[in-house]
């Protein structure tokens, strides 16, 4: 056997995650590879020689053994040609084989169907242990820290058109947090509900961990009456005494470490992108819903407030809008779709026909962002 020529280059064996510098020579029959001191590594015979990569000028050249994960990297462009002289078919495809397309396309339906019952049944499983035993000091810092995160990605929508801040009109923010206290009034609960009112334009509320409820200026904007408010916030109200954004909020947690993980970003990015997405859709479940529904019209009709506001509210959006795909008013109606079915349920179960507010306090509460800043009313 006659050596023909010789090359530099990288050497990785297959069995261990190690590369090493080594020399290659080229003879008629194969390829000798040998570390630096000489040491025989590695024979590859002419045919079982291939280019793993098509060569491109001015990158290195890939080559492989068939039938292993044994690689060489050579930097040396010469290197192609001679490959080329001893192994005329060292270019074509590597066959796989039968057998490993089997076993491949195995493991990825395995691993598609273990993905599965992680995301779908183990992940909202945890979450729904963990929103029940999360300590509300701790639900409030979530819900805290959520809040303004949303307030800091507001003004990024369409829908803004500058800064979004608190609303902190003092009268205004009384009536609303009187509001609930009045909707719990015959209810007990460990989440103290907290309420806010923040300046977006955007049609929406949407509810957080730690008994928080925020409406924004452009929902009080499009109410007509103040039992159109009554009802979309006993509604919120229902979604926090069933955990729901606690809950959700650990599945996108749960999901965006996942994520983050599989990225290589542990900075925080994706977690807070998660949290701050769903904030802003508040995306629940039909059963979520529902549940939601049920507790605001029990709410409701213990404090004798008409409950059919929320369901002429909701009504009033769809006949209003739902031609005007890209007015903000259809983010509350997305987030919380109102359908035929939900809307006859609210009149069926609605028995009080009371106001939720006095002419002077809707006014006050309509007034709230007169006055906004950067720190919420607490």
């Amino acid at each position: 056997m006659t050596v023909d020529y010789e090359f530099q280059g990288r050497f990785f064996d297959g069995k261990t995650a190690q590369p090493q510098d080594v020399g290659i020579a080229v003879s008629d029959t194969g390829l000798t590879i040998r570390s630096n001191d000489g040491t025989e590594l590695a024979v590859w015979p002419a045919d079982k020689i291939v280019l793993t990569e098509r060569p491109r000028a001015g990158e290195p050249v890939f080559i492989g053994r068939e039938g292993t994960t044994s690689r060489l990297i050579v930097k040396d462009a010469k290197v192609t040609s001679a490959i080329n002289t001893i192994a005329p078919r060292a270019g074509r495809r590597t066959r796989i084989a039968r057998r490993t397309l089997i076993r491949t396309g195995f493991w990825v339906s395995a691993a598609a169907g273990a993905a599965a019952i992680i995301f779908l049944v183990l992940i909202p499983l945890l979450s729904e242990q963990l929103a029940a035993r999360t300590p509300e000091s701790w639900k409030r810092s979530i819900g805290d820290a959520a809040l303004n995160e949303v307030i800091d990605i507001l003004p990024r929508l369409p829908s803004e058109t500058g800064q979004v801040n608190y609303c902190l009109g003092p009268e205004g923010l009384q009536v609303l947090q009187n509001l609930a206290q009045r909707l719990m009034s015959n209810f007990q609960t460990k989440s103290e509900i907290r309420t806010h009112i923040i300046s977006a334009n955007l049609v929406n509320a949407f509810a957080l961990p730690g008994g928080i409820v925020v409406l924004t200026d452009g929902l009080l904007k499009s109410a007509e009456s103040p039992e159109e408010i009554a009802g979309v916030l006993a509604h919120e109200i229902g979604h926090v005494i069933y955990a729901h954004p606690t809950q959700v909020i650990f599945r996108t947690t749960a999901v965006s470490l996942l994520i983050s993980a599989l990225i290589g970003d542990f900075t925080g990015g994706v977690l807070i992108a998660g949290v701050t997405e769903w904030a802003l859709n508040s995306a629940y479940s039909r059963g979520a819903e529902r549940e939601a529904d049920e507790f605001a019209i029990h709410l409701l009709n213990a404090v004798g407030i008409d409950g059919k506001g929320l369901a002429r509210f909701f009504e009033r959006l769809l006949t209003e809008y739902k031609e005007d795909t890209e007015n903000p008013v259809l983010r509350l109606i997305s987030s919380h779709p109102p359908t035929k079915e939900r809307m006859d349920f609210i009149r069926a179960r609605t028995t009080a026909s009371g106001k939720a507010m006095t002419v002077e306090e809707w006014k006050d509460l309509k007034w709230a962002c007169l006055i906004t800043g950067d720190k919420p009313k607490r």
